[in-house]
């Protein structure tokens, strides 16, 4: 019956026969502590379950293998929604249709239903608190923001080699120069990407790139050169800028003189360089 529905009900009283309307009327599922008792042990045994998976994941996810070629890739949230899947399949732990089926949502376990189910444990504790907190179990918390950013007083800067001509290990040097009254302050740099670069990026530690992880956190107030020096095939030394001018080593310095740099604050920038 929907709400707002007016059905006539029949009843006796003291032997007389009487008959009366009843008007439907939707309670909110807050109020009704038998169903809200119900959905939180459902949503607790989910918690454990995703607590249960972040810890026994975590041995992987601390190996040093794993560290040195997937750190900061997307390659964790592969493995979590996998094992998760496996799980809910082992055990037919298919909380999704359960949960329905409390809200009084006709509902038996499908595909669907698995998928969904894994996927929320594969969002592990935190996936599952955010369940609790919009299903009202839980009071909402605000969530702290996981990405690593610079300070906002600082920048940070990363700088990436494709190898064309380099052998061996290729040098980053970095220096500081004055700064210039009213130089504009770089905030970022667009680099040309392949869906295939753009997508391996989340799945494998890019090795060439300095520093592997963040960046290198740079003060805003100065300015700062970049040079790269690797060796070619015939043994010889080149160097480029981030900017991929071409550089000739002078005494103590480099002509044509490398491109100075001042960033913005708070700001991350990528440089990529071909060598």
């Amino acid at each position: 019956m929907a709400a707002g529905q007016r059905v006539p009900v029949s009843f006796t009283d003291n032997k007389i026969a009487m008959t009366a309307t009843a008007e439907v009327i939707a309670k909110d599922a807050a109020d009704q502590p038998e169903l809200v008792y119900q959905a939180s042990r459902l949503l607790f045994a989910m918690l454990v379950m995703a607590i249960i998976l972040e810890s026994a994941l975590a041995v992987i996810f601390g190996w040093r293998v794993f560290l040195e070629f997937f750190d900061g890739r997307g390659v964790r949230t592969v493995v979590m929604f996998a094992s998760a899947y496996v799980l809910v399949k082992a055990f037919s732990l298919d909380f999704v249709s359960q949960l329905l089926a409390i809200y009084g949502v006709p509902a038996t376990s499908t595909a669907g239903t698995v998928l969904l189910t894994s996927l929320v444990l594969a969002g592990g504790s935190a996936s599952v608190n955010a369940l609790m907190v919009a299903l009202g179990v839980r009071q909402n918390r605000r969530a702290e923001d996981v990405e690593r950013k610079p300070g906002p007083s600082k920048a940070w800067v990363s700088i990436s080699v494709q190898r064309k001509a380099a052998q061996g290990p290729v040098e980053v040097l970095r220096s500081e120069v004055d700064a210039i009254a009213g130089d504009a302050a770089l905030v970022g740099v667009v680099s040309k990407q392949t869906p295939a670069s753009r997508l391996l990026k989340y799945f494998w530690r890019d090795l060439n790139r300095v520093p592997r992880s963040a960046g290198l956190e740079l003060d805003p107030a100065k300015c700062y050169q970049f040079v790269l020096a690797a060796r070619g095939e015939e043994g010889h030394v080149f160097y480029r800028d981030v900017s991929g001018a071409d550089l000739t080593k002078t005494g103590e310095g480099f002509e044509p003189t490398p491109r100075a740099y001042r960033f913005a604050a708070g700001t991350v920038v990528d440089f990529v360089v071909q060598l």
